[in-house]
């Protein structure tokens, strides 16, 4: 049956953009990101010859070739091919995966591309990649609905059926979430059924005491959750009744501090009053300290001419003494003279005849 939808008008620059989340182009992180599936696949399967079926750019082929390990690609879209980069273009061809291989491969991945086809053609695609292959590596989003090229979404045991109808299994072993969390390694296995359903009880057994051990965890956890939410609305309950008291507290400290700072703006005002009577009073006396200076210094400057004028005085009046005494010693020494005693002597004689 042909498929309905053309997948070069699907699979084409527009769907690369934007239908595989991030723009899938070629950059370190795709590379990176292909580089380590290849590595771990290398490490922990070892294949010579691997085929990357829906290999889109080429990147997975890349980091196979990368590490020496022979790989081709294949895909339906003519335009990722197109993309490939040229160190591997020669590795990579259009193909559809539900046709013939040219020859087997060690290993076969195909990631993510089961979901693009119709049902008819995604069995078609089993059959195909398990004629050629013993071991196979498949991913396929059990649910992601969103995207409009994603025909067929379903869950892994639906695959899981498809891949045992052509003898492949589920390695029950083996963890391939490093690509995918519902990625699976298919093996070939001539088993007899009592062997293949002791290793899917085997690892059912294990899975089903995890997740009912994990369930009594989650009990355990609400119940802890349930006591811990109780001690913490406690917590809350007293975390308010504190924060109310200490917004009080706070009030009745800030209602304090207000008559405080009151009391001391008024002090504070007082005090700036009498400093501001002080500086007044200061300033007069240091005027009047001024107008006393300048009047010691003029009193000084007097006392200075007082001292001279007197100075003077005082050898004025030396100068009269001494003209005194010479006077008087002048005095007496005309007294003793003859003439002095004959004027005398006649002034004698002569005063009572004036008076008479």
């Amino acid at each position: 049956m042909a498929d309905p939808v053309d997948p070069q008008n699907v699979f084409d620059a527009y769907y690369y953009q934007h239908g595989c989340g991030a723009p899938y182009i070629r950059n370190e992180a795709w590379l990176a990101f292909f580089q380590g599936i290849a590595d771990r696949l290398i490490e922990d399967i070892q294949p010579k010859t691997v085929l990357d079926a829906g290999c889109a750019l080429g990147f997975l082929v890349e980091g196979f070739r990368n590490r020496g390990i022979e790989a081709w690609g294949v895909d339906i879209s003519e335009y990722a091919i197109a993309s490939v980069h040229e160190s591997i273009r020669e590795f990579c061809s259009v193909g559809s995966v539900t046709e013939p291989f040219a020859r087997k491969f060690d290993l076969i991945v195909t990631i993510e591309v089961a979901e693009h086809l119709q049902p008819v053609l995604s069995n078609q695609m089993i059959a195909n990649l398990c004629a050629h292959t013993d071991d196979i590596i498949f991913t396929s989003t059990p649910f992601d609905y969103k995207e409009t090229t994603h025909f067929n979404v379903q869950p892994p045991e639906v695959w899981s059926r498809e891949f045992a109808r052509h003898g492949f299994f589920r390695d029950v072993d083996y963890d391939a979430s490093f690509i995918t969390a519902w990625a699976v390694r298919y093996c070939r296995r001539d088993l007899p059924v009592h062997q293949l359903i002791y290793d899917y009880e085997r690892r059912f057994w294990l899975l089903q005491k995890e997740n009912t051990d994990l369930r009594q965890l989650s009990i355990e956890l609400r119940n802890q959750t349930r006591q811990m939410e109780t001690q913490i609305q406690d917590l809350n309950g007293r975390l308010q009744a504190a924060a109310q008291t200490y917004e009080q507290a706070c009030q009745t400290m800030q209602n304090q501090h207000a008559q405080e700072m009151a009391e001391l703006a008024d002090v504070v005002h007082s005090l700036q009053a009498e400093i501001q009577s002080l500086t007044e009073s200061l300033a007069q006396s240091q005027a009047e300290s001024e107008n006393l200076r300048n009047e010691i210094q003029q009193a000084q400057v007097d006392k200075t001419h007082m001292t001279g004028e007197l100075a003077d005085l005082g050898r004025q009046l030396a100068e009269q003494q001494r003209q005194a005494e010479e006077l008087a010693q002048r005095w007496q020494a005309l007294e003793q003279t003859r003439t002095w005693k004959v004027l005398t002597a006649l002034y004698r004689l002569r005063k009572p005849g004036k008076q008479g």
